[in-house]
């Protein structure tokens, strides 16, 4: 069903799992939970936050709303123990996903107001680096 954003969603995460680094999805899981390295640094990991479909008011057609062209994002959020570790997963991130197309959508594109700088969480313990990218894609593309 073309309506159905789920399947898409989920194809985009597994596109994301097709690399080395672990891949959550909504939120950054409890610390204990994280896979390290052999001399217990935090190894980098992908977290994935998906949206549900927007309609624009510009994007309607005259056949209603079931058939109008809507519109999903994916926020992805690369968190590391260093700055420098995020902004490497988050180029493998923007390689991976940057014109991937799921079935019943569009191409995904990365968002245009972007999020140029890593931040940090220094209030928690190991530290975390993330480096984020969003992107959109076209969503009710197949006509039901």
């Amino acid at each position: 069903m073309a309506l159905s954003i789920l399947p898409i969603q989920d194809e985009i995460t597994n596109k994301l799992k097709e690399l080395n680094q672990d891949v959550y999805e909504n939120s950054v899981p409890d610390d204990t939970s994280l896979a390290q390295d052999s001399s217990g640094v935090m190894l980098p990991f992908i977290v994935i936050v998906h949206s549900s479909m927007t309609q624009r008011a510009n994007e309607r057609g005259i056949t209603g709303p079931r058939q109008d062209t809507g519109r999903c994002y994916a926020d992805v959020m690369c968190v590391g123990p260093n700055e420098r570790s995020a902004r490497q997963v988050l180029d493998l991130v923007v390689d991976k996903l940057t014109g991937f197309q799921p079935n019943d959508a569009g191409i995904l594109m990365i968002e245009t107001s972007g999020k140029p700088y890593t931040t940090y969480d220094g209030g928690a313990r190991p530290v975390k680096y993330v480096a984020e990218a969003s992107f959109y894609y076209s969503v009710n593309t197949v006509i039901s």
